[in-house]
Parts: C-alpha cells; structure tokens; sequence
C-alpha cells in the first residue's frame, strides 16, 4: 500500500477514488473490465492473474536519470517525457500486460507522486501479487524487464514495440 494521501479533487477524471488514503494509484481504465454494469470480483481478479507482467524501471525509463548515478533518495529526475511513459505503458495494458513499477528506492512516495502527476498508468508498485510461491519476493517476477542498465536498451517506446510485436526481434 502506498499510504500517500490524495484529496478527492486532486485524482484526475477517471482514476478510482475510494477515501482520502489510497492503497495504489491505478487509472480506472486500466483494470476496470469491460463490462462495468456487474462485476463478478473472482472472474475480474482471475483475468488479473492471467495477464502476463512487465516490470519497468523508474530511474532511467520513467525519469530521467541525468549521468546514469544515483543521487540519493530523496532526489527524482524530471519527468522523462521524451520516453512517453504514459502512451507506452498504456499500450502495454491495452494489448493485456500487467505494468509493474519497480525501483530500488526505498521511500516509494516520491515514485508515487510523478506516476500519479503524469497520469502514468500501472498496476503495482515494486510487487507482483500473483509471482508464483517458488520465486523469491526479493525481485519482482516478470515476463519482460524494462531497465535503462540493459545493455541494448534504446528507449521504452523501442522496448514496448518489441514485446507487442512490432519492432525488430528482442
């Protein structure tokens, strides 16, 4: 849970808003099913587990991490827009990946903020709740890695090309 407090009139249009605390900062349209009329919670969180996670970075894919050091944890990079962050991980959850953040920061506030700031959509922080009981919680399990230290990392939009299948072949 993150523990950041948000107001009601500050969650943009769209976003879930259940009390003045939030437990993730989740755009609505990125796990609401599709059929928002009745919603059968165990069919809704089962085809939850069924999507097939990628775990983004935050230092260096969502912000910009200027000379590739770390600064501290109390020091966030602007907002890496030249990356389309939210165009991209939208289209992740469009074609039914599940979007996991992660970082190595420790205080997950200031994370929290610039995804909420910038509409950036995901699912979970920093946890897969579905990462199968053999795997370690030590790292987050996930079918792809999206890390700007990849050695043949070239941008997001490049790497989320790759996975939907439509750039060159990973």
């Amino acid at each position: 849970m993150c523990g950041t407090e948000f107001e009601k009139e500050d969650v943009p249009k769209g976003w879930l808003y259940e009390s003045n605390k939030c437990s993730i900062a989740c755009n609505k349209s990125t796990i609401e099913p599709k059929n928002t009329d009745l919603i059968d919670i165990e069919e809704f969180l089962e085809e939850l587990r069924q999507k097939e996670p990628v775990a983004v970075d935050f230092d260096g894919v969502i912000v910009v991490c200027y000379d590739g050091h770390w600064r501290g944890a109390d020091y966030v990079g602007d907002y890496y827009a030249e990356n389309r962050p939210k165009w991209n991980l939208q289209r992740l959850i469009d074609n039914g990946y599940r979007v996991i953040i992660y970082t190595c920061r420790s205080k997950l506030e200031p994370v929290e903020k610039i995804l909420f700031k910038h509409n950036v959509p995901y699912h979970h922080i920093n946890e897969n709740p579905y990462q199968p009981y053999t795997i370690s919680e030590k790292k987050v399990y996930a079918k792809w890695y999206i890390d700007d230290r990849n050695p043949h990392h070239k941008g997001l939009t490049e790497a989320v090309d790759k996975i939907l299948g439509e750039g060159d072949e990973v």
